[in-house]
């Protein structure tokens, strides 16, 4: 024991002398990304009430934050890592999100919810809109994807292939976002948390545009929560209701956005984008400056290919490829030049894509012209495809 306390003694004067040039290192212009400052005051407030501790809980604990701190600033980062400090923080925040949501929106109603699933089963296989008017189906589907769904966003900027895109939007001041088909504010509470995880002082405007103008009022709820429970960013919500397919560009100053979020609009547009050419998404591409991040986030990927040949038609434009969740998502960057490395990951992942694309496009000519379907016709599908062609009346 007298050895412990003896330990205990030093660690806590060690600490207390060194803590100064700790923390006006982690705060140095010269680390790469968002500040470690909560790391920090963690540290800080930890020395703060040493006594209160056991040695073995001081060595634990700056054994966690030397860990995450070589996670965040190191190269290349250590997604494993990143991920287990990442999925425990992200769970207890949505939970809270998700309880004061659920005192501030309607009643929900199982009937309408059942009805809004399966128009939205229907509209992944025709290619065309879902109507959302109703509120207690509204709140439904608030309450029951809010967990999965805010995290697809996350877990694609998490992965290590896209940490230079992750580094860059968090080093920013403030930060522009174009949510199309965002719906209830998914995304934009999913980037506020990962935003908030990092501990990144941004001012984050988040831009909703979606076909359903009820969505407007969850937002604004979501704004209010957000900054309630909010650590280090700050979101402001603005909500507009617009169509991807007539509303050309779907937002103002396009040049001076720095990530449009694509949220499972895609499947249900995807008829009017191969009629126009895919001209909805050509002209954001084309108001691109260089760094713009286009994240792509539908149920399934078979739209990439012809995305990402859209994409380089207006200029060039790096493309990576991340599975998640048994789907896969995509990020384009508009970039100088492309890195070889990438460029050969991504035509690999692509081929994936394109025989999904092949296999979806055979599977509709059949339906369209009343040839049975057979099982091995779905093989081939991305998961989510194949349950819906299989269980079509």
């Amino acid at each position: 024991r007298s050895l412990i306390e003896l330990l205990e003694y030093f660690c806590e004067r060690w600490v207390r002398r060194h803590l100064p040039q700790m923390q006006a290192y982690l705060l140095s212009p010269h680390l790469r990304g968002a500040t470690l400052a909560p790391i920090v005051c963690c540290v800080s407030g930890f020395v703060d009430n040493l006594g209160e501790h056991s040695f073995r809980t001081v060595c634990r604990a700056a054994n966690a934050v030397g860990e995450t701190a070589r996670a965040f600033h190191t190269e290349p980062p250590r997604p494993a890592l990143l991920s287990r400090r990442w999925w425990p923080y992200y769970e207890h925040r949505i939970q809270e999100i998700e309880r004061l949501w659920h005192e501030e929106l309607p009643k929900s109603n199982p009937a309408a919810a059942q009805r809004l699933k399966t128009a939205l089963c229907a509209s992944t296989r025709a290619g065309t809109a879902v109507d959302f008017g109703e509120p207690g189906a509204r709140t439904a589907y608030v309450l029951h994807r809010l967990r999965s769904r805010a995290m697809f966003l996350t877990q694609l900027l998490l992965d290590s292939r896209t940490a230079h895109v992750r580094t860059q939007l968090l080093s920013r001041k403030a930060l522009r976002i174009i949510s199309i088909g965002g719906g209830p504010g998914f995304d934009a509470a999913g980037f506020h948390l990962f935003a908030d995880f990092f501990g990144a002082n941004v001012a984050i405007t988040n831009e909703i545009f979606d076909l359903e103008s009820g969505w407007a009022a969850v937002g604004q709820s979501l704004e209010g929560i957000l900054a309630r429970t909010s650590s280090y960013a700050k979101t402001t919500m603005r909500f507009c209701q617009g169509n991807l397919l007539t509303d050309i560009p779907i937002c103002t100053a396009p040049e001076f956005v720095d990530l449009f979020v694509f949220s499972w609009v895609l499947t249900e547009a995807s008829a009017g984008l191969y009629e126009t050419g895919f001209q909805p998404l050509r002209v954001l591409f084309s108001h691109a400056t260089l760094g713009v991040v286009f994240a792509f986030l539908d149920c399934t990927d078979r739209l990439w290919p012809a995305v990402l040949d859209a994409a380089r038609a207006e200029g060039t434009f790096e493309a990576i490829l991340v599975n998640n969740s048994h789907k896969t998502s995509m990020i384009l960057q508009r970039v100088s030049a492309v890195c070889p490395v990438r460029a050969k990951q991504e035509a690999e992942m692509l081929q994936h894509c394109k025989a999904h694309a092949s296999a979806h496009d055979s599977w509709q000519s059949k339906v369209c012209t009343n040839v049975p379907i057979q099982q091995e016709d779905t093989d081939v599908l991305p998961e989510c495809d194949a349950e819906f062609m299989l269980h079509i009346d």
